[in-house]
């Protein structure tokens, strides 16, 4: 009887492991460690090149960083194009299991505010169990915050969401999906400001995200359609595609360390990292 009970609390336990993906392959799966793959800025001025270093290869990544709604990654300064200009393109991994309410978005990057907004992205309710990417510039018109897009994905699965900006338009990305949301007002300018992952900015987390987010990447550049489709086809785990663009990288595989090169590390303010977090993932 005895034996039988061991063997019943065994199976119990087993049964909940697999019902939260620990056996899954994807769990199973070789993982990457922070920093196995980084950009490398070599030379300086009109000779100055940008080059993938270490192991490259899109595996999963061994953690992500977990946000409870009062927690989020400061980057006390990132150079990006202030105002989002002709040029810009900022894309993550997202997971939310559950879906903001109300005025209480889920930011999930922003370049902080100075006199003005400069830019953020973040996800909003549409309704039962959905959310869609949102984005917003108020420093010179073209704030797009819908809340019913063509992009609503349902809860407890990971997005790849984020925009490109370019001389004529906003394009946002959910997956492999594409919407045209507005138009852009270019202003060639570049901006030396903190970047905050996880909420809309200044630590108010009344916009602080519940869910999980990695690999983010911010480019000086509007990505190609067919850059963009490869970024995506990489998976969770994907490395930059035009390093030469990058302004920041944040894999947030267990740190908060830029790995585009360019040294804007972050500084943790009470985020986690979890190492089973494939539930909802799957590969492109």
């Amino acid at each position: 009887m005895t034996y039988g009970w061991a063997i019943l609390v065994i199976a119990v336990v087993l049964g909940v492991l697999f019902q939260l993906g620990v056996f899954g392959s994807a769990n199973l799966a070789p993982k990457a460690k922070a920093g196995q793959c980084q950009v490398q800025i070599v030379g300086s001025g009109s000779s100055t090149t940008h080059q993938l270093a270490g192991l490259c290869s899109p595996e999963l990544p061994q953690y992500v960083a977990q946000f409870g709604g009062n927690s989020y990654i400061y980057i006390p300064s990132h150079v990006t194009p202030g105002g989002v200009t002709t040029a810009f393109s900022v894309f993550a991994w997202v997971y939310v299991p559950v879906a903001p309410n109300g005025d209480s978005h889920g930011g999930v990057v922003e370049q902080e505010c100075s006199g003005t907004c400069t830019w953020f992205v973040e996800l909003v309710s549409n309704g039962a169990g959905s959310v869609s990417p949102c984005y917003y510039y108020d420093g010179s018109n073209y704030n797009w915050c819908s809340y019913s897009t063509p992009l609503d994905f349902p809860l407890d699965t990971w997005e790849f969401v984020g925009f490109v900006v370019t001389s004529s338009n906003i394009y946002a990305y959910a997956d492999n999906q594409e919407v045209t949301v507005g138009a852009s007002y270019a202003t060639n300018s570049l901006a030396v400001f903190p970047t905050w992952i996880g909420t809309r900015g200044d630590g108010i987390c009344g916009t602080c995200i519940t869910g999980d987010i990695a690999d983010v990447q911010a480019y000086n550049a509007s990505l190609t359609q067919a850059e963009v489709d490869a970024l995506y086809m990489e998976g969770i785990g994907g490395a930059p595609v035009r390093p030469q663009n990058l302004t920041g990288w944040w894999p947030l595989n267990g740190n908060t360390n830029d790995y585009s090169g360019n040294n804007n590390n972050g500084q943790n303010n009470g985020a986690s990292y979890s190492s089973f977090w494939t539930s909802g993932y799957s590969a492109p």
